[in-house]
């Protein structure tokens, strides 16, 4: 595996919804469709798996923090 990509990869994923993080249905269902997408790439190997996890963990806790 090329981990240079997979981290840019992982990188432009973030980019992407870090600023755009919200509770909109609309919003979870392109972070979803778009994670698949990333991990398919990858063969849906366990690392490039974990590191969108923790994305998706990440904008998560932001909408909860925004909610307080």
């Amino acid at each position: 595996m090329n981990y240079y990509e997979a981290y840019k990869d992982v990188w432009i994923f973030h980019k992407k919804y870090i600023d755009k993080v919200s509770d909109a249905d609309g919003f979870w269902n392109a972070v979803t469709e778009d994670a698949r997408a990333l991990a398919k790439k990858y063969q849906e190997c366990d690392f490039i798996k974990n590191l969108i996890l923790n994305e998706v963990d990440e904008f998560e806790r932001l909408v909860k923090a925004s909610a307080v």
